[in-house]
C-alpha cells in the first residue's frame, strides 16, 4: 500500500493540514503519480548538475585570470622565482 501526505502551502506561505496524495486513485495511476514524480526529480538533478558543472568551469576560468594578472603584475614589478 502507497502511503503519501503532504502539506499544502496557504496562500500565507503557512502550510496546511495533511492530506493523502494518493486518495481516490486508483493503483494504476498511483504508480503513473510516483513515475511521473521520479522523472520530474531526475531530471531537476541533472540540471543541478550541469548548472553545478558549468559552474565549476566558470570558476576555472576565473582562477587562470588571476592567475595571468599576478603574473603579469609580478613580471612588470621584476619579481622572479
Amino acid at each position: 500500500m502507497i502511503f503519501l501526505e503532504r502539506r499544502e502551502r496557504r496562500d500565507d506561505g503557512t502550510f496546511g493540514d495533511f492530506q493523502n496524495v494518493f486518495k481516490g486513485m486508483t493503483p494504476e495511476e498511483k504508480v503513473k503519480a510516483l513515475e511521473d514524480m521520479n522523472k520530474a526529480l531526475m531530471l531537476t538533478v541533472t540540471d543541478m548538475y550541469e548548472e553545478n558543472m558549468d559552474l565549476q568551469e566558470m570558476n576555472r576560468n576565473v582562477m587562470m585570470v588571476i592567475t595571468d594578472l599576478y603574473e603579469k603584475v609580478y613580471a612588470e614589478e621584476g619579481v622572479t622565482e
